[in-house]
């Protein structure tokens, strides 16, 4: 059925124009749908409950998201064939919400779990890897581990800017992060220097 796809793909576009009320019932909508048609254990579903998950963390309904990312990711381990790119996509959507709820032992685990499955599957130089390396190294700073928190933010700009334009948000956003450590660890100069 179509449906559920089409409600999906409205519903992403929603939250992307931060619409985000409407999109968060789209996909609730969509994951109802779903679970009609598959029942409870299907990718699908999964895939549903990653979606609303990351609509409800944009909104701020952390437990909610933390709770359907678990649920996800549950499912995708159960669920038979090869669902690795699922499921590391599935850690690094739990570890962002964990991050935001102050959890940071734990998303820096799921991080850490998702990154070498994504550097597994896809290899060391593709933009999910950058990412996740830099979202580690922001964790890593909360939790003041400052010396690797510079030395993966530093690999992620390398990365992202092999990948992106410099003006791209994700260049933008990693050279933010490493200011942030440097910053952190009182080197204020070198942080103000990547801010030129």
């Amino acid at each position: 059925c179509a449906l559920p796809i089409s409600l999906s793909g409205l519903a992403r576009v929603l939250r992307h124009e931060g619409n985000l009320a409407d999109a968060e019932s789209l996909h609730r909508e969509a994951l109802d749908l779903r679970r009609r048609l598959y029942g409870n254990e299907n990718r699908e579903v999964a895939t549903s409950l990653n979606d609303l998950g990351l609509v409800l963390r944009s909104q701020g309904k952390l437990a909610e998201s933390e709770k359907l990312h678990r649920e996800a990711l549950a499912m995708q381990k159960r669920l038979p064939g090869n669902q690795n790119e699922a499921i590391a996509v599935s850690l690094n959507n739990l570890a962002l919400a964990l991050g935001d709820e102050g959890k940071r032992p734990e998303a820096e685990q799921c991080f850490r779990e998702s990154l070498a499955m994504q550097k597994k599957l896809w290899g060391d130089n593709t933009a999910g890897v950058a990412i996740t390396t830099d979202n580690l190294a922001f964790v890593l700073r909360e939790e003041d581990k400052l010396t690797e928190a510079e030395t993966l933010a530093r690999q992620s700009l390398a990365l992202q800017r092999k990948i992106f334009p410099e003006d791209h948000p994700s260049v933008a956003t990693a050279l933010n992060d490493l200011a942030l450590v440097l910053a952190a660890k009182e080197e204020y100069d070198a942080a103000a220097n990547l801010h030129q």
